[in-house]
C-alpha cells in the first residue's frame, strides 16, 4: 500500500468535490465507478451513484451501480472514504453493501427507499433474469483487514447460496488502486537499438519472407511458441516498454476477460491448454535472429526492439503472475520484420490498428499514430511558448522532469500541455456542436467524416490551441468553488440554489458557452487564424475582458432555467442542453442578442456583439 496512492487518489477526489460542490465521500464514489468502469467518464459516473437523494447522494448502504452488458456483469457499490492515510476498515462497508443487495431483491423493501432504489431494483432483476453475475464492489480510501475478508468470504458464499445468486465480491482497495494505476503507466515509446533474447517452448518454427507468396515483398514473419516464464521476466523487466506503438494499454483487471487469462494461467490443470485457449500475440521489430542450441535446434529469438501490438493483456497476465504459473504455459507469437522504409512503417501502424479492432479499443487510440496528429503535436511544440499536445495516453508520463520544465507556466505550477481528445471536443465546440461534443464524444474518432473535418491538417494550433484554452477557462469559471466569483461577475440573483443546479448540467453549460463566445468573437462565417489570435490576446485577461459577456451568458443560462421551470413537460437543464439538434444553442443566442439589444438601446450605442466582447483590443 502507498502514502503516494492515497495522495494521488485524494487530490483527485477533493477536485471533484470543489467542481461539483459535493461532500468528498460523495466524490469518492464518482471517482471509484469513473476509475474502475472504463467506459463511463465523471458526469456518468455521477448518474450512477445517484441512488436516492439526487444531488446529495445515496442511501440504503448502496453507493453505486453499474451494468456491464458485454461482461453480462450487474455492479454495485459501497464507498468508504477516509480524510486521512492509514485507515483500515472493518467488514462493515462489505456487509453494508450486501444488505443492500438483500433490499434490491425484495420489491415492497426496495420502494422503502425512494424511486431511485426502485428503479434499480428492476433493473438489477432484469439483469440476474438474463443470467448476469452479481459483482459488490467495495471501494476504500484504506485496507481491510485480513479477518474481515475471511469473514466476508464466508458470508457472501452462504448468502449466495441461500439466495441461489451469480454472485462475488471485489475489494477495491488503496493496493488494487495502486496496481491498476501502475499498469496503464507508459514510460517509453520504443526499444529502438535494443535486442532482448525470447526463449522457445518448441523448436517447431515457421520462418517466412517475401519469397514466401503469403508475404508482400521486403516483408519477413517468424512463428513461433514463447516459454511463458522467459516472456513474463522480459515483460516484467521492460515494463510498458513492449507496448510503445500499441493502441491501448492492459484493461482493469476487474475485466471479465483478463480475469479468466490469469486464472488459466496460474491454474494447475488448466494452464496445459493455455497455448490453445489463446488468440496469441503479435509483435512487431526491427530485426530478429533465430538462435539453435548445441543440436542445432531453434531454442531462442533474439528480437530487436520488440514492440507488443496485440496481446497485451496476455503479456501483463504472464508479468502479473510471474511465479505463481509453472513452465507448461506458452504463448503463439507472429514475430513481424516490416521494410524499413516509409511505406513499411506506415503498413506497421495499421497493424497496430487493425489487430486491435478484433476487440473492444478506444476509438481515439486507433488515430494516436495517424500523420495529422503527429503533425499538430510538431505544430503544438513550435508555438511560442510551446505547447505539449498528448496525442497517446500517457505519454506526458514519459517526459523527463527536465523535459517537462520546457512546457511549465509562468507561475510554475501548472504546465501547457492538453491532450487530444479535449482539443478535438473544445473544437466541435468551437464550430456550433456543443451538445454532440459532449453526449457523441466518441464518434469523434470513430466517424471518418468528423474526424476529417475536426481534424483538419491545414488547421493551424492557435486555431486549436484556443478552443482549447477558452474551454478551459469555462471549465474552471462554471466551477462549483467559484460561486462568489460568478456572482461578484453576473449578479447577486444567482443563488447557491441556482449555481448548483447549473452545476449539475456543468459540461454542457461550458460547451455552450464556448459556442457562444466563439459566435460572437468570430468576424466572418468561419473562424479563421486571424480569430484564434486575436482570441488568445483576449483570453490572458479572461476575467476582466469577458467579464461583461460572461453577464450576458450567465443571464441567457438563468432565463432558460426560469422557462423550463415554467413548462410541466421540461426534462431540465441537462438533458435541454443535450437536445443534439441545436434549438437550445438558438435559444441561448437569441436570449443574449435580445439582452444585448435592449442594453445598447438605453446607453445609445450601436456595437456589435463582437465589439462589446472584444472592447478597444484590435
Amino acid at each position: 500500500m502507498s502514502e503516494n496512492t492515497y495522495n494521488w487518489i485524494k487530490e483527485e477526489v477533493e477536485n471533484i468535490a470543489k467542481e461539483r460542490s459535493v461532500e468528498t465521500h460523495r466524490a469518492f464514489a464518482a471517482w471509484c465507478l469513473d476509475f474502475v468502469h472504463q467506459d463511463l467518464d465523471i458526469d456518468e459516473a455521477f448518474v450512477q451513484t445517484d441512488t436516492l437523494k439526487g444531488y446529495g447522494g445515496g442511501d440504503g448502504g448502496l453507493d453505486g451501480w453499474y451494468k456491464n452488458e458485454d461482461t453480462k456483469e450487474f455492479h454495485l457499490w459501497q464507498c468508504k472514504w477516509s480524510e486521512s492515510y492509514g485507515k483500515r476498515f472493518a467488514k462493515t462497508p462489505a456487509l453494508e453493501l450486501k444488505n443492500a443487495l438483500e433490499e434490491l431483491l425484495d420489491l415492497e423493501r426496495a420502494k422503502e427507499y425512494g424511486d431511485k432504489f426502485k428503479e434499480i431494483y428492476i433493473k438489477l432483476q432484469s439483469a440476474i433474469e438474463h443470467e448476469y453475475q452479481v459483482v459488490l464492489n467495495v471501494g476504500l480510501a484504506g485496507s481491510m483487514s485480513k479477518t474481515s475478508i475471511t469473514q466476508f468470504n464466508k458470508t457472501i458464499q452462504s448468502f449466495a447460496e441461500d439466495k441461489n445468486l451469480r454472485l462475488v465480491w471485489e475489494r477495491w482497495d488503496l493496493t488494487k488502486f495502486q496496481q491498476e494505476r501502475e499498469e496503464s503507466d507508459i514510460t517509453s515509446d520504443t526499444l529502438e537499438g535494443q535486442s532482448y533474447d525470447f526463449e522457445l517452448q518448441s523448436p517447431e518454427i515457421i520462418h517466412m519472407d517475401s519469397e514466401d507468396r503469403t508475404l508482400p515483398e521486403g516483408w519477413e514473419v517468424v512463428v513461433a511458441s514463447i516459454n511463458g516464464n522467459s516472456l513474463g521476466t522480459i515483460a516484467n523487466d521492460l515494463g510498458s516498454k513492449l507496448f510503445g506503438l500499441n493502441v491501448r494499454f492492459a484493461l482493469s483487471a476487474n475485466n471479465k476477460r483478463i480475469k479468466s487469462i490469469r486464472e488459466s494461467l496460474v491454474d494447475k490443470e488448466d494452464s496445459q491448454y493455455f497455448w490453445l485457449y489463446n488468440n496469441g500475440l503479435t509483435i512487431l521489430c526491427d530485426s530478429f535472429e533465430i538462435k539453435k542450441d548445441t543440436n542445432n535446434q531453434p531454442s531462442e529469438i533474439g528480437i530487436e526492439n520488440p514492440q507488443v501490438v496485440n496481446g497485451c493483456q496476455t503479456v501483463t497476465a504472464f508479468k502479473k503472475k510471474l511465479g505463481d504459473y509453472t513452465d507448461l504455459p506458452s504463448v503463439l507469437a507472429r514475430i513481424i520484420m516490416p521494410p524499413s522504409n516509409d511505406e513499411g512503417q506506415g503498413k506497421a501502424v495499421l497493424i497496430a490498428e487493425k489487430t486491435n479492432s478484433q476487440n473492444p479499443v478506444l476509438s481515439r487510440d486507433l488515430r494516436s499514430n495517424d500523420k495529422v496528429q503527429k503533425k499538430l503535436q510538431q505544430k503544438f511544440d513550435q508555438l511560442n511558448p510551446p505547447w505539449f499536445y498528448e496525442r497517446k495516453r500517457g505519454e506526458w508520463k514519459t517526459l523527463s522532469p527536465s523535459e517537462r520544465n520546457k512546457y511549465k507556466s509562468k507561475d510554475n505550477k501548472n504546465y501547457r500541455k492538453y491532450d487530444m481528445e479535449y482539443v478535438g471536443q473544445a473544437w466541435r465546440m468551437l464550430d456550433g456542436q456543443p451538445s454532440l461534443a459532449i453526449t457523441k464524444k466518441r464518434e469523434l474518432f470513430e466517424n471518418e467524416e468528423i474526424y476529417s473535418k475536426v481534424f483538419s491538417s491545414n488547421r493551424q494550433a492557435e486555431q486549436f490551441l484556443f478552443a482549447a484554452r477558452l474551454t478551459d477557462k469555462y471549465a474552471k469559471f462554471w466551477h462549483g468553488n467559484n460561486f462568489e466569483c460568478i456572482r461578484s461577475t453576473c449578479g447577486d440573483y444567482l443563488t447557491d440554489t441556482i449555481l448548483k443546479r447549473i452545476m449539475n448540467a456543468k459540461k454542457q453549460v461550458v460547451a455552450h458557452s464556448v459556442a457562444l463566445t466563439c459566435r460572437a468573437l468570430k468576424k466572418g462565417n468561419n473562424w479563421e487564424l486571424t480569430d484564434a489570435k486575436l482570441g488568445l490576446d483576449l483570453i490572458d485577461n479572461f476575467e476582466e475582458q469577458f467579464s461583461s459577456w460572461n453577464n450576458l451568458l450567465a443571464t441567457a443560462f438563468h432565463k432558460l432555467l426560469e422557462d423550463l421551470d415554467k413548462d410541466e413537460d421540461s426534462f431540465g437543464l441537462k438533458r435541454t442542453l443535450e437536445k443534439s439538434g441545436g434549438e437550445t444553442l438558438e435559444r441561448l443566442w437569441s436570449s443574449i442578442q435580445s439582452t444585448f439589444s435592449v442594453a445598447a438601446s438605453l446607453s445609445k450605442k450601436k456595437k456589435s456583439l463582437r465589439d462589446f466582447l472584444i472592447g478597444d483590443i484590435e
